[in-house]
């Protein structure tokens, strides 16, 4: 999780003018998306007791498919066309990187394209939750932090 918002960090170190609030808001955006859409009933999700994470992301295709993320992307990114073409691409890069970084971590729940057949995901969270013992996780979530800071501190 954290990953997401490191990445809109590390944009704003890259195109300074962007705004923070915007580039955190767009790493986060096709979350956003999902609770509204679960709750409106356009995807859906289960509730997976004992089961990490918790649930089951039964049916994401309109907020977190491949080509809905390249869409959500543009439509956000058109919003800050009054502040140029830099602020836009890196906005609109930071909404897609969201889907680039679920890509590893989601099991095969990602779709090519709304109702696809074909879903991606290489399943890295389930099986870094269920096979590391908890100081490997503890380690895993130190570093994640370690590079929060130091996106926000603007060092590599």
């Amino acid at each position: 999780m954290w990953d997401i918002f490191a990445a809109g960090l590390a944009v704003k170190a890259q195109v300074p003018r962007a705004p923070t609030w915007a580039l955190l808001i767009g790493v986060g955006f096709l979350d956003i998306l999902f609770g509204p859409f679960v709750l409106a009933g356009i995807e859906r999700a289960t509730v997976t007791p004992g089961v990490s994470p918790g649930f089951s992301l039964d049916y994401i295709d309109w907020s977190h498919s491949l080509a809905m993320s390249l869409v959500w992307s543009i439509l956000f990114a058109a919003a800050f066309a009054r502040h140029g073409r830099p602020v836009m691409v890196a906005v609109g890069l930071a909404v897609f990187s969201h889907f680039l970084l679920d890509l590893p971590m989601h099991p095969p729940d990602l779709a090519l394209w709304p109702d696809s057949a074909a879903h991606v995901g290489f399943g890295l969270w389930q099986k870094l939750m269920t096979t590391l013992p908890p100081a490997c996780r503890a380690s895993r979530v130190a570093h994640r932090l370690r590079d929060l800071a130091r996106a926000l501190m603007g060092t590599p």
